[in-house]
């Protein structure tokens, strides 16, 4: 699921930094770049919940099978 969220995520943020590169108007380019760096930040935060859900896991996966051994 949040590798989808992730590939979302990310062709949003493309889509709207082609955007920001035909924005004439002023607060139409602030407003889009805001946009962009919103989106930006959710994707570094996805990433960092998916390393992190991974990494628990693998933990988890290393003490399950050290009782296991």
């Amino acid at each position: 699921m949040l590798t989808a969220a992730l590939a979302q995520e990310t062709m949003t943020v493309r889509f709207y930094q082609q955007v920001l590169t035909q924005c004439d108007e002023p607060d139409v380019h602030n407003f889009v770049r805001s946009i962009v760096e919103e989106r930006s930040a959710s994707v570094i935060r996805i990433m960092q919940n998916s390393i992190e859900i991974k990494a628990r896991s693998q933990t988890m996966d290393g003490i399950q099978s050290s009782f296991q051994s």
